[in-house]
Order: C-alpha cells, then sequence, then structure tokens
C-alpha cells in the first residue's frame, strides 16, 4: 500500500493491465512465479511507488490463480477421460450411441 501525501494512511494499488504484464514479464524473466521473490520482481519492474508488499499480495493471487487454473484443467481432462470410456474401439458410433461392430449381435 502507498501512503497518502495528506496523512500516514495507505491505499491499495490498482493493478492496471499494463503493470499486470510488466509483473508477467518480469516473472517470465525471472524463471516464473516459483521461482521469483517480490523484492526480485519489484527490481525487475521499476516501477516507482511499487513496495515489496504489494508484489507479494499480487504474487499470492497470480500463484493461486495459476494452481486453481491448473486444477480445473485436470479436472476438464478427468471429465473428458471419463466421457471417452465407453466409447472404446468395440464401438461404431452414430450420433452419441454406441452401437456393436457386429449389427447381429444384440446388446
Amino acid at each position: 500500500m502507498m501512503t497518502n501525501p495528506a496523512g500516514g494512511k495507505q491505499y491499495r494499488r490498482s493493478w492496471t493491465s499494463e503493470l499486470h504484464a510488466r509483473f508477467v514479464e518480469a516473472l517470465a524473466y525471472l524463471g516464473g512465479p516459483e521461482v521469483a521473490t517480490p523484492k526480485q520482481i519489484r527490481d525487475v519492474m521499476k516501477v516507482e511507488g511499487l513496495t515489496n508488499d504489494q508484489v507479494k499480495s499480487h504474487l499470492q493471487k497470480y500463484r493461486l490463480h495459476i494452481r486453481r487454473a491448473q486444477a480445473a484443467n485436470v479436472n476438464l481432462l478427468e471429465c473428458v477421460e471419463k466421457l471417452q470410456e465407453p466409447w472404446t474401439s468395440e464401438f461404431y458410433y452414430i450420433g452419441m450411441q454406441p452401437f456393436p461392430r457386429d449389427p447381429v449381435q444384440k446388446y
């Protein structure tokens, strides 16, 4: 948080898309969000008034976002795999219904 010139109170930093883009570029330069430290990120970004605490908070949120996205991706892949299980090589498909290969064979 930055100090308000009128008083000692601090206010929240608004992370604009441009500021976030600089943050992501700094992460890429430093080797990714898991290895970069807030101080390193702040030093690479070179934004006047940006504090370690602000970068630390943004980094935590960014890491959480990445973990959630990865978990969602894994869950999506698991769902796709489960949907594909009935459609093995033993079946031909018309629409969404599996049919046996041998038309004479019954279910």
